[in-house]
Parts: C-alpha cells; sequence; structure tokens
C-alpha cells in the first residue's frame, strides 16, 4: 500500500467519524431545546398570575373573580386621593400672593393590592 492510499483513507474515515459526531451533538441539543420548551408550557399551562392594584375605592376584582381567579395575596396601605390648596399662613391671600398656596391631602384613602392566581388550561 503507498503511503497517499493511507492519508487518503484516513481523511475519508476522519470526515466520516466526524459527520456523525457533530450530527449526534446536533440531535442532543435538539432533544434538550425541546425538553425545556416542553418544560416552559408545563409551567404556564399550571398556573398563571397577575397583579392588580385598586385605589380609593376606584375599580374592583369582581371580574377576576368571576373568571375563576383565586386571590393568593392581597396588601393594603393609605394612599392620598385627592388634595387641596390652602394657605401657608393666616391671612394670606392665595389667588394674589405666589407663596401663599400649600397642597395638602384632602382625601385619604387606600390602595389595595392584589396578587390573583388560577390554574391554566
Amino acid at each position: 500500500m503507498s503511503k497517499s492510499y493511507l492519508i487518503t483513507l484516513f481523511a475519508i474515515s476522519s470526515l466520516l467519524t466526524g459527520c456523525t459526531y457533530l450530527e449526534n451533538q446536533r440531535n442532543q441539543i435538539n432533544n434538550q431545546t425541546q425538553e425545556e420548551d416542553q418544560l416552559q408550557d408545563d409551567k404556564s399551562k399550571s398556573t398563571q398570575e397577575i397583579e392588580i392594584t385598586t385605589s380609593c375605592s376606584d375599580g374592583n376584582i369582581d371580574k377576576y373573580l368571576s373568571e375563576g381567579w383565586i386571590i393568593k395575596d392581597k396588601k393594603t396601605q393609605s394612599k392620598t386621593c385627592s388634595w387641596k390648596s390652602v394657605p401657608s399662613r393666616p391671612g394670606c391671600n392665595m389667588d394674589l400672593e405666589k407663596g401663599c398656596r400649600v397642597n395638602v391631602p384632602d382625601q385619604v384613602g387606600e390602595e389595595t393590592i392584589y396578587i390573583l392566581e388560577r390554574k391554566g388550561s
């Protein structure tokens, strides 16, 4: 056998085994990607979660509750609903004096943050 024949045989066998190796690696990556996508789909189908905020008696969550959402968590905090202007000192004229007007809270209400959850389909 000649030296060139051995080199050609070695080159062809390297190419054939290299292609098979690369194809196996590509198949493994595709399988892993499909498994990860399946896990993401399962997670998104299992539960959904949203956050709804209501302030100063504005809005409610009745629509969500009727659609099957369940209250997972509820946080309430005080919030200023409206402001009013008052004189900064007795006897000043708010219409004529620029620095006489001060804004102060008029009505204080509640802001409620709901975390709602429901099982996916």
